[in-house]
């Protein structure tokens, strides 16, 4: 790597902004190569889109730093990542233009040093994802269709790139997008670490995808890099000794041309062994750091919000259930359960098919992707879950939607499901208990 210039996101980031050359006199000797990037990060970013790649939007920010000084030392961005991260899919919530050079050339770069070695033969590790259950994601079209909006499949026996990538843009059009995009997210499988290529259902590649680019945050980055090392420095160019036809390992030139093993025998079958034993293993670490950085951050937050009892916040409604309804405050990122216990004004029904529970008498209801006003009631730090109370949203029922809501089957669809009686009967008996297995995370976003 040979560095032009050192800099940063930020500091680059006005000289797609128009700003006045003036104040970018630092840039001035790379200002050309600057403006390239841009245009080659956007053809890049046509060429994933063209092959069904879909983009989701999702807020990055856990928690706003100004909140607490000390939160800065716990508070990642969930969805903020180098590449496709730990979700399996791109996130553009607020991608600034030098951000997305960044995002779309790492991409790119992980991909082609997956195909370089795949086409040389040699071990590696490769990242695969998995096509989501058709099943999974035919109850997500059926509650979309509640919300008023018309999905469909390609391939009804299957699940495409491309479907996401349709679904994606449809739900950008609605009111209810971040509540839609959850749900999207939560019908994708976990990726996973193989020694076998397979395809990649976030980014649309199905000839293999490694992690190559982040090797001083990520191991398996590393072992790709290993791999690279060896065999640019012990890699055979050639048949035998006596053949004077060379080819270029570090090109893709060499592509098609290679029938020999290009890795020396012990090396090749040291990285064999290594690979096979080890590979289980990096996708079960990764899923455990995941999983302790969830419960940091829920203890973090849980700490955060005692200080806020008694605070009212907008917020929405991400998941409803038979004893209450989830609701995420947005300037915060942070959820928690109104239970149907606190809902004083009239005795609410449960309606599974819709997501939503009905007044029997006011014919006010609390559905998906509905906006109300909370007001923190209470907070458990060890169970993390915070306990709130509507003070104002929601909306009015209407005989149209009770019509709809005899259109479709029962759903299954929310993140913080547990097992109810999908009935539609009165649910203001249910007990506190039942909420409480619900964090104040609530929703558990599975990684990739």
């Amino acid at each position: 790597v040979r560095d032009a210039a050192k800099t940063n996101e930020d500091e680059t980031s006005p000289t797609y902004d128009l700003t006045p050359i003036t104040d970018l006199k630092q840039f001035e000797p790379i200002f050309e190569t600057l403006d390239q990037l841009l245009g080659l990060s956007q053809v890049i970013r046509q060429q994933r889109l063209q092959r069904g790649a879909f983009e989701l939007n999702l807020p990055e920010k856990l928690f706003p730093d100004e909140g607490n000084s000390e939160l800065g030392k716990f508070f990642s961005s969930r969805f903020e990542f180098d590449d496709e991260g730990a979700i399996g899919a791109l996130v553009v919530s607020r991608l600034i233009p030098a951000r997305s050079i960044v995002i779309e050339i790492m991409l790119l770069a992980n991909h082609l040093v997956a195909s370089h070695l795949k086409a040389l033969g040699v071990p590696t590790i490769y990242r695969v994802h998995r096509r989501p259950d058709v099943a999974n994601v035919q109850e997500l079209l059926k509650l979309v269709a509640n919300m008023g909006i018309d999905p469909s499949l390609e391939d009804e026996e299957e699940v495409h790139s491309r479907d996401y990538q349709r679904l994606t843009q449809q739900f950008a059009e609605s009111e209810a997008e971040k509540v839609l995009t959850y749900l999207l997210l939560d019908t994708l499988k976990p990726a996973m670490y193989s020694t076998t290529p397979g395809s990649h259902f976030g980014l649309a590649i199905d000839s293999g995808y490694s992690h190559f680019t982040s090797p001083l945050r990520r191991y398996p980055d590393l072992l790709v890099h290993r791999v690279l090392h060896a065999v640019f420095e012990e890699g055979r160019d050639r048949r035998s000794a006596r053949s004077k036809e060379r080819v270029n390992l570090r090109h893709s030139s060499c592509h098609g041309k290679v029938s020999w093993n290009v890795l020396p025998t012990k090396v090749q079958n040291e990285f064999e062994e290594d690979f096979e034993s080890i590979v289980s293993f990096l996708t079960d670490r990764e899923k455990l750091a995941q999983d302790a950085e969830a419960d940091l951050e829920g203890l973090k937050k849980a700490e955060f919000m005692q200080q806020h009892t008694g605070s009212v916040f907008h917020g929405l409604i991400t998941g409803v259930q038979s004893y209450g309804f989830f609701v995420e405050i947005e300037e915060l990122l942070v959820e928690g359960l109104v239970h149907v216990s606190s809902l004083k004004d009239d005795w609410y029904e449960y309606r599974s098919r819709q997501q939503k529970l009905v007044g029997r008498k006011n014919r006010k209801q609390y559905r998906l992707g509905d906006r109300v006003e909370v007001q923190v009631k209470s907070v458990d730090y060890y169970r993390q879950q915070i306990d709130l109370v509507a003070v104002g949203g929601g909306s009015e029922a209407t005989d149209l939607d009770d019509d709809a809501d005899d259109l479709t089957d029962d759903l299954n669809l929310d993140p913080h499901l547990e097992d109810e009686d999908d009935s539609g009967d009165s649910v203001d008996e249910a007990t506190d208990s039942e909420a409480d297995e619900d964090g104040v995370e609530g929703r558990d976003l599975e990684e990739e």
